[in-house]
C-alpha cells in the first residue's frame, strides 16, 4: 500500500511528514518554503526513522519505496 507523506489538517494547514534526520530536515524545509511561496500554510512533523513502527515491513512504514 502506498502511503502519502503529506496530509491536510482540518484547518486547511498542510502537514509535512519527514524523518528526524539532517536530510529529512532539509527536505521538510524545502517543502515548507514551497507551500508558503504558493500561499499555503504548513507544519512539519518529524518521526524517528529507527522506531520499529516505521521500519520497512511494518504496516505503519512511511519511508521511501523499494525500487
Amino acid at each position: 500500500m502506498d502511503k502519502r507523506k503529506d496530509l491536510k489538517l482540518n484547518d486547511g494547514t498542510y502537514g509535512i511528514i519527514k524523518p528526524d534526520t539532517p536530510s529529512g530536515h532539509r527536505a521538510a524545509q524545502k517543502r515548507l518554503d514551497l507551500l508558503r511561496k504558493n500561499g499555503k500554510e504548513g507544519v512539519i512533523i518529524y518521526y524517528n526513522p529507527s522506531d520499529p513502527r516505521y521500519l520497512p515491513g511494518s504496516t505503519t512504514y512511511i519511508g521511501p519505496k523499494k525500487k
